[in-house]
């Protein structure tokens, strides 16, 4: 017997060995065809940090996918590694501020992160399977943008600090509000040529869907208090009477308070303290 074929044998008995001990302490056979591929060459890699996950859960998806450590992800989410490997065998909940900050650094979709399936594909905004390319990309760590421009079309490799995303948010946030202003206004003028009950309806279902995102959000005052001239001066408008005259109303904005009168002027006030 030549020195290889015992050598081979050897690797054989090996692979047998810990394939039963595998499958006695129920290891997930993933683990069983890691061990397959490295027998041959490195031994070592089976035991490595940057071992597959289980993929019990869409968080351990993300990192195996990724290819980091438990170590390395739990730091990359600021997260403990404790908190990591219970998020990832499903015996602590995924919570919404943890999903986000997944899907701020990786590029995994929140939403899908929260639907706890792993069976479903992460899929992103334009069609495309989250992976590890596309987190690549996210990350600014791609060197070449062949891979990105073919996904994306044009990709910005630059991480933005997080103020400057804070900034882009808010812009697009100011564009969601005037489109949605338009759309709403837009339905609200159908349902009233639909006929009446129709415009209670829609009144009706415009409401729940401000008070659902109050209580699911909250509501940023500064960012409200920039549109209570325009509330005012509308809600003035409809309190007006035959003659023109409206009901007097209050508002505050930018620091100073305001009182509309009864005949539309507008003047700054002084309200005591109470």
């Amino acid at each position: 017997m030549t020195e290889e074929s015992g050598s081979l044998r050897n690797r054989e008995r090996l692979l047998l060995i810990v394939t039963e001990l595998f499958r006695m302490s129920h290891l997930n056979i993933a683990l069983i065809k890691s061990f397959r591929l490295s027998v041959n060459t490195d031994l070592p890699l089976l035991f490595s940090t940057k071992m597959k996950s289980r993929l019990k859960t869409p968080v351990a998806i993300v990192r195996n996918r990724i290819g980091l450590s438990v170590e390395e992800f739990a730091h990359l989410i600021r997260r403990s590694v404790g908190a990591v490997q219970r998020l990832e065998r499903g015996d602590l909940k995924l919570s919404d501020k943890t999903a986000w900050r997944i899907q701020d650094e990786t590029g995994a979709p929140a939403d899908w992160l929260l639907k706890d399936n792993p069976a479903l594909e992460p899929v992103i905004p334009g069609g495309i399977v989250w992976s590890k390319e596309v987190f690549e990309v996210h990350q600014g760590q791609k060197q070449s943008a062949e891979v990105a421009h073919k996904i994306f079309g044009s990709v910005n490799y630059t991480r933005v600090p997080a103020r400057q995303r804070q900034e882009k948010s808010h812009a697009i946030a100011k564009y969601l509000a005037v489109l949605t202003q338009a759309d709403i206004h837009a339905s609200l003028a159908q349902a009233i040529l639909k006929g009446e009950h129709e415009f209670e309806k829609a009144v009706l279902a415009l409401n729940r869907f401000r008070a659902r995102m109050a209580k699911e959000f909250g509501i940023d005052g500064p960012t409200r208090e920039l549109y209570e001239r325009d509330i005012a001066l509308t809600g003035f408008e409809l309190s007006r009477d035959a003659q023109g005259r409206g009901q007097s109303i209050t508002f505050a904005q930018h620091g100073k308070n305001y009182r509309i009168e009864k005949d539309g002027k507008i003047n700054e006030i002084q309200i005591q303290p109470g």
